[in-house]
C-alpha cells in the first residue's frame, strides 16, 4: 500500500510476509504469540490481523486468552524490539507531517500517537546529591529509609523546597517533598509522586500529580525488565528497594489497566504479588487470579506481608530494618495458591 512501505518492511522483518500482500491496509500475518505456544513454529493460520491506517492489531485466535491485541506500536516493541519500535515511531511522525496519517484515526494505549497530558516536575524540584550539598532534612529522611546515592541516581529522585502558590491552590502542597518521578518506555515523564520529608502530621504524607489517570500509565515503565521476575508492590517508595519491583500506585489492579494488559503481553517470567500487610487476603487473591491464566498460568506467585514469617508491612520497612539481606529473605517466601485456596 502506497505510503506504508516502511511500516510493512518493519512488520515483515519479524512476522514474515503477509498472507494477502500489501495492496490493502488490512493485512494478515502469522501470530508470534501462537507460534510461541507451537514451539516457536508459525502455525500458518495467519490469524493476526493488522490495520495500518488505524495502527492496531488483533489475533483472532488468542486475543481472548492471551490478550494479543492493541496498538501496532506495542506489537512491534514486544516482538520486534526497541530498535524497530523507534523506527516505527519515526516513520509515523514522518507520515503525519506528510498528512498521510491522522492522529484521530488511532486509538489504543501504547501507540506512538496516543496524546498524553504534558506534565512538568514542581517548580522548585532539585536533584539529590547525598555526596555534596543536600538539604539536611532531606538527607536525614533518606538515610532513615536506607536510600543511598545509587538508588537516588537510578530512580532520578529529587526534592522540593517552598513551592510558589498557584491560582488553583495546589502549588504549596508540593513544598518540602521527596519527588519520585516516573518515565515511560520512551523516557518521557508520565507521572510523579511526592513524599513529605518533614513528617508534618497536618498534611498527607503522599501526593500524586494531578491530570494523569494512573490506570493509563505504568509507573517507572522505563526501568522494567519484562524477561525477569516482576514484583508487584503497592507504593511508590516500595519499588525502590528490590530489582524489578513495580508499583501499582495502590492495592488494586483491574483487567483494563495498562499495567495489567502489558503484564499479560510482555511478562516472560514469574510475577509476584506483594502488596502491603494491611490488605485483605481476598485482595491479593483478586490480583493473583486476574493474572494467572493463559501464557502466565502457573507463573503467578504471592508474598503475604504483615504476618509470620514476614511481619513487616511493606518492602520499604523490610529494607529499612534488614537491608538487602532482608529483601532476599523475603522474596524467597513467594508461593502459589492452590485452586482450592482461591475458592475461599
Amino acid at each position: 500500500m502506497r505510503g506504508f512501505e516502511k511500516i510493512e518492511f518493519i512488520l515483515a522483518s519479524f512476522l514474515g510476509p503477509p498472507k494477502n500482500g500489501t495492496d490493502s491496509p488490512q493485512q494478515q500475518y502469522n501470530c508470534p504469540c501462537c507460534a510461541q505456544e507451537n514451539g516457536g513454529v508459525p502455525d500458518g493460520k495467519y490469524n493476526l490481523e493488522v490495520n495500518l491506517q488505524r495502527g492496531v492489531y488483533k489475533c483472532w485466535k488468542c486475543a481472548d486468552t492471551n490478550g494479543t491485541q492493541g496498538s501496532l506500536g506495542s506489537l512491534i516493541r514486544k516482538y520486534g524490539g526497541n530498535a524497530l519500535y523507534r523506527q516505527y515511531k519515526e516513520e509515523i511522525n514522518a507520515l503525519i507531517k506528510a498528512k498521510l496519517y491522522s492522529i484521530d484515526e488511532f486509538f489504543g494505549r501504547g501507540s506512538a500517537l496516543v496524546e498524553r497530558p504534558q506534565i512538568k516536575l514542581p517548580a522548585s524540584y532539585k536533584k539529590i546529591n547525598l555526596n555534596g550539598y543536600c538539604k539536611y532534612s532531606v538527607k536525614e529522611y533518606l538515610e532513615s529509609r536506607g536510600i543511598t546515592q545509587d538508588i537516588v541516581d537510578k530512580f532520578k529522585l529529587g526534592y522540593t523546597e517552598l513551592e510558589p502558590d498557584k491560582p488553583d491552590g495546589q502549588g504549596r502542597s508540593w513544598s518540602y517533598r521527596i519527588i519520585i518521578p516516573s518515565y515511560d518506555i520512551d523516557g518521557k515523564l508520565n507521572f510523579y509522586v511526592g513524599r513529605d520529608y518533614t513528617e508534618n502530621d497536618k498534611r498527607a504524607k503522599y501526593k500524586n500529580v494531578t491530570g494523569v489517570n494512573k490506570t493509563e500509565i505504568i509507573f517507572q515503565e522505563s526501568l522494567i525488565d519484562w524477561d525477569a521476575p516482576i514484583y508487584l508492590c503497592e507504593g511508590a517508595i516500595d519499588c525502590l528497594f528490590f530489582p524489578n519491583s513495580v508499583s501499582m500506585l495502590g492495592k488494586h489492579l483491574d483487567k483494563d489497566d495498562y499495567l495489567c494488559t502489558q503484564i499479560k503481553k510482555c511478562a516472560n517470567s514469574d510475577v509476584i504479588v506483594c502488596i502491603d500487610g494491611d490488605t485483605k487476603l481476598s485482595e491479593t487473591k483478586a490480583i493473583y487470579s486476574l493474572l494467572n491464566y493463559g501464557r502466565l498460568k502457573g507463573k503467578i506467585k504471592y508474598i503475604r506481608l504483615g504476618e509470620s514469617p514476614c511481619l513487616y508491612k511493606d518492602f520499604g520497612e523490610i529494607y529499612q530494618k534488614e537491608g538487602k539481606r532482608g529483601m532476599m529473605k523475603t522474596v524467597r517466601l513467594a508461593k502459589t495458591f492452590s485452586e482450592a485456596e482461591l475458592l475461599f
